[in-house]
């Protein structure tokens, strides 16, 4: 497959794990892009995943088999495999808007120290953080929106996904009008492939569910800006509403995940016993 002359070329990296039904779908939307990747890496845990992946398709396919069920090792994999200077990495359950890679990678050339992910929309276009649809959360739960908002969650107009300086993180919903630079970027994102062998949270087997907090965190220590585009957006499907308990418990883990990188300790180590209370004597009672 060619790319535009204007553009140098990039790999598509995607994770999966009982992904038969997803991949075909992320697939062709990657084929049909106005700048589709040079090749597709697909690391998965079994054979069967790409089964329903046509046959015409599958020459611009890589797949390999990952030993176990984690994206950090399957992307760590799956990285070695790519041979274009850019890597644009997807979970396998998104589908694409069809001008978003070639605005991803035209925003990456013109800065060149950046990482850049697209904006995740449900089909409602709702734009919501990717992997827990906090909104939900909160209206389905008055109470956990009342005790969010008090460690300075806004739900209602939240403006990006950041790391606060007390060390909460506001999950990314509304629609920027124009590149905004963020402290965080969802796991969904393109940069140049020499980049990905900087940060070890791209390699390591033990922070798996929050690499994306600790890739970001370490890629802005390296002196890399950070960028969500208003006009490249991957769709994700819709995700049902999470308890108070498991809403509360992954923010403790996010918690523990920016430790090393908070500000201010003092404001990060209340909000955590604030956190274990909340869970300890309010949570149970829904």
């Amino acid at each position: 497959m060619t790319s535009s002359m204007e553009f140098p070329l990039y790999d598509a990296l995607i994770c999966s794990h009982r992904g038969i039904d997803k991949l075909p779908h992320i697939v062709n939307s990657l084929l049909n892009q106005t700048l589709p990747p040079e090749n597709i890496i697909i690391c998965s845990t079994s054979y069967e995943d790409i089964l329903d992946i046509p046959i015409s398709q599958l020459t611009y396919i890589t797949h390999i088999l990952s030993p176990i069920a984690n994206q950090v090792v399957q992307r760590a994999i799956g990285v070695t495999h790519c041979q274009s200077p850019y890597i644009f990495q997807l979970d396998d359950d998104l589908t694409l808007d069809i001008n978003c890679s070639k605005n991803l990678l035209e925003f990456l050339l013109l800065r060149p120290n950046s990482i850049v992910s697209p904006l995740i929309s449900v089909n409602t276009n709702e734009y919501v953080p990717q992997g827990i649809n906090w909104l939900n959360a909160c209206k389905s739960n008055p109470l956990t929106s009342f005790y969010l908002s008090l460690q300075g969650f806004n739900f209602s107009r939240p403006k990006s996904l950041k790391v606060l300086k007390f060390g909460s993180i506001v999950p990314l919903i509304n629609k920027p009008d124009h590149p905004e630079r963020v402290d965080w970027l969802h796991s969904c994102r393109m940069y140049r492939k020499e980049s990905a062998f900087l940060v070890s949270a791209m390699l390591s087997h033990g922070k798996s569910y929050f690499e994306d907090i600790y890739s970001s965190a370490e890629y802005i220590s390296l002196g890399y800006n950070l960028f969500l585009l208003p006009d490249a957006i991957a769709y994700h499907p819709s995700v049902s509403a999470i308890s108070s308990k498991d809403g509360i418990g992954m923010l403790t883990l996010q918690y523990a995940a920016l430790k090393k990188f908070a500000i201010n300790k003092f404001m990060l180590s209340f909000t955590m016993i604030l956190t274990f209370m909340y869970r300890l004597f309010i949570s149970k009672r829904y």
